[in-house]
């Protein structure tokens, strides 16, 4: 991702009086990783500098979508935490604005070559309060708790504005007999994995959660319901052909994936729940078909 415009000056998002109001004497400065690399992690900023980039020679490595080296510093000062580019390819961006350097005050998006971060000042209950009740921490897809806070917030969004919304209902064949045979490390092993296999197919705005035990949905809002079965069978043929192994033990694993659309909803019925309860139904006439299957 390459973006033209240029900027030199240090934005300020807020004045100093404003930032003293908000009393952040018990709270951390934080990034939320909020796209795939490195999906839901709280990075704190411990120290008085950290450099994030996708070599070792950052402090913090985010990822190499789009990410130079050495991409930006963040340095915290007495009222604010200050972030500055250290002259990255793709640059940075500060609430969609290119800047050379920022000062952040909280609630700021960030965003570094094609990875998405939030600023925020939180305490160490607030960490690990997000880090549980949001994200698992196996799959590394948001939890069905997020879901039902935000899914239908996005969905909601379209509907209004009459754009596509697709959704994947995704489970895992026989999951149980992982976990029976090859015990449940094994079984932690290959959701790892699966989860890993199935954020490297999405792309940023597709969200993915884990809905119950084995069973998962993806989000694809502004798709079709022709993109989202291509999606879906890429997603499918990928866990097909990849090659569980845990202690020397090979592990077969499939999935069967149903797919909804908006536009199967008559006028009355566009609601999540609703394409949930679709892509559900269609998952198991799947299953009835003899798994390894995508559904539409």
């Amino acid at each position: 991702m390459n973006r033209k415009e240029d900027s030199n000056s240090t934005v300020k998002f807020d004045t100093l009086e404003t930032f003293k109001e908000l009393n952040y004497d018990d709270r951390q400065p934080c990034l939320l990783v909020l796209g795939k690399e490195r999906f839901g992690t709280v990075i704190p900023i411990t120290t008085n500098q950290i450099v994030l980039g996708r070599s070792g020679d950052a402090v913090v490595v985010v990822g190499k979508r789009g990410v130079s080296a050495r991409h930006a510093e963040f340095v915290r000062e007495n009222d604010c935490v200050v972030v500055t580019d250290l002259n990255s390819t793709n640059g940075v961006f500060v609430n969609r604005k290119k800047v050379k350097s920022a000062r952040l005050i909280g609630g700021e998006k960030i965003v570094l070559g094609l990875v998405s971060l939030e600023f925020q000042y939180l305490t160490p209950d607030e960490i690990k309060c997000y880090e549980s009740i949001w994200v698992d921490p196996i799959v590394g897809a948001y939890t069905k708790a997020f879901f039902l806070n935000h899914a239908p917030q996005v969905f909601n969004t379209h509907m209004g504005r009459g754009l596509p919304f697709s959704l994947l209902m995704i489970d895992m064949d026989k999951f149980k007999k992982i976990n029976d045979i090859y015990s449940h490390k094994a079984g932690d092993y290959v959701l790892a994995t699966f989860g890993e296999i199935v954020r490297e197919h999405i792309r940023e705005g597709r969200l993915f959660f884990r809905f119950g035990g084995d069973e998962f949905i993806v989000i694809l809002p502004n798709v079709n319901s022709k993109l989202a079965r291509q999606l879906a069978e890429r997603i499918r043929v990928a866990i097909n052909d990849y090659k569980f192994e845990y202690n020397g033990r090979k592990i077969p694993v499939t999935i069967s994936i149903g797919v909804s659309d908006v536009s199967e909803l008559s006028e009355g019925k566009k609601k999540l729940s609703k394409l949930v309860d679709l892509a559900d139904k269609k998952l198991y006439e799947g299953k009835d078909c003899g798994r390894n299957i995508v559904r539409y």
